[in-house]
């Protein structure tokens, strides 16, 4: 594993939006028409926030990668901004501004208010997948963050997710039902 630069938003556009194209919570928040230019905004938005107020951690062959924010060191500033209107006109959609800010204080309101680590995307690209990448990814991100004092926390609505992490260490401690169900796992 590796920690992501700039120059890595290539590699996680495509591991990302190939692997949450269909994702619920995805969904949820994004307008049906031109879906997958909508996943590329929030994929890039995610990754620029995570750059600069967290991690990007990319497989050593670059097919899987994982954004993990620091939420206590985020702060506002133009260039946050910027991103948020972007992706407000870009991403959501002005229409869904309101539904994806409520989601996200409902989703926030279930974290700790100690220094944590927010998994907000993990994927290994779909050719890629079922080979052990994504779990030793997973693992990897997961001890460096325990090697920081940081509990690792994250979010699910994909079923077939829940064991995976389970399997994993992570403990299942929450739901969320909106127009689907969101699990929360800390580990």
């Amino acid at each position: 594993m590796r920690i992501g630069t700039k120059d890595d938003l290539a590699i996680c556009l495509s591991c990302l939006v190939n692997s949450f194209l269909d994702n619920k919570s995805v969904s949820y928040i994004l307008p049906l028409n031109n879906k997958r230019k909508k996943l590329e905004e929030l994929i890039r938005y995610s990754f620029h926030y995570c750059l600069k107020f967290g991690q990007v951690f990319i497989t050593d062959d670059n097919t899987a990668c994982a954004l993990v924010l620091y939420p206590e060191k985020k702060v506002t500033t133009l260039e946050t901004l910027a991103w948020d209107v972007r992706f407000s006109l870009f991403g959501c959609g002005v229409k869904n501004i309101s539904k994806a800010i409520d989601r996200e204080k409902r989703i926030k309101q279930r974290h700790p208010t100690s220094p944590f680590a927010h998994l907000w995307f993990i994927g290994t690209h779909p050719s890629k997948q079922a080979t052990g990448k994504g779990t030793q990814l997973l693992n990897e991100v997961t001890a460096h963050c325990h090697a920081q004092n940081r509990e690792v926390y994250l979010e699910t609505s994909t079923i077939r997710n829940i064991a995976w992490y389970k399997n994993n260490g992570y403990v299942l401690f929450d739901e969320l039902e909106l127009s689907y169900k969101l699990y929360f796992f800390k580990n």
